[in-house]
């Protein structure tokens, strides 16, 4: 009985080795929290912003909200605020806890496949994955991260890296813009 127990036993730990060296050796979307870089974004109807990167704290720069209203979404690790372009007097601190994973979360992305593609004069090694509605791109050149292209059925985003410099002052709140979440927490409840 012990020799029968130790093999089954046997068995279920080599099995389970197996399993975590299979998981291991896939192919995982890149992870962005550890990219530091100046990203320009570009959608299909030529509306573009920049995306800054560094340390896991992210900002989307020029985001159109309305015909002519820009705004900035800032992400530092726990709270999300959106604050106007121009003009940053004023923001609006949401959580992480309560509004979800921050917009660069590649955790639940699923492998489709991955080939090479030539663009120009270099060749790009591609991994393809797909998240809700949208299909992803990760474009690699020398094994590093160049760009995406992201496509859903409302529209497609290029986002293309423009530098590895990111200063750390533009991943920080103007240090005079006020919180405003209170007025939204009267009206919303």
């Amino acid at each position: 009985m012990k020799k029968i127990l130790s093999l089954i036993l046997a068995a279920v730990i080599s099995f389970s080795i197996f399993s975590i060296s299979a998981y291991g050796d896939g192919p995982q979307p890149p992870d962005f929290s550890t990219i530091s870089g100046v990203f320009y974004s570009t959608d299909s109807n030529n509306h573009s912003y920049r995306i800054y990167m560094k340390n896991g704290r992210v900002l989307a720069e020029g985001w159109e909200l309305f015909k002519g209203i820009k705004i900035n979404f800032l992400y530092d690790g726990n709270y999300y605020y959106i604050y106007p372009t121009v003009f940053p007097l004023f923001h609006i601190k949401l959580s992480t806890d309560e509004y979800g994973y921050p917009i660069f979360n590649t955790a639940e992305e699923t492998f489709i496949e991955s080939y090479e593609e030539k663009i120009g004069n270099t060749t790009y090694y591609v991994e393809k994955y797909e998240f809700e509605d949208s299909v992803i791109k990760y474009y690699y050149s020398d094994n590093e991260f160049k760009f995406a292209e992201t496509t859903d059925e409302y529209d497609s985003y290029t986002t293309t890296l423009i530098s590895t410099e990111v200063d750390d002052r533009i991943l920080r709140m103007p240090f005079y813009s006020i919180d405003l979440t209170f007025i939204l927490e009267l009206i919303y409840g």
